[in-house]
């Protein structure tokens, strides 16, 4: 249900999610400490969506590194 509800509104999701494109057009990374989703249309409840342990942020080191064998924590990104 995150999923739908996170991602039906985030630019270029369905394209990733489908194997379409190797990333999310509308994820961008400003700084070690800082990203911006762009949205189709507002979204009210997308703080409440992103602090869902399916939204986290995790490192890509670490994820091509562990994958799904071992919980990875998001580092310096909060909210």
């Amino acid at each position: 249900m995150v999923y739908n509800l996170l991602m039906k509104n985030l630019i270029g999701a369905e394209a990733f999610y489908h194997d379409e494109c190797d990333s999310i057009s509308g994820v961008e990374v400003i700084n070690d400490s800082t990203i911006v989703f762009k949205l189709t249309e507002p979204a009210p409840t997308i703080i409440y969506l992103l602090a869902s342990s399916k939204a986290s942020v995790i490192s890509e080191v670490a994820y091509k590194a562990y994958g799904h064998d071992l919980h990875i924590g998001n580092g310096p990104f909060t909210f």
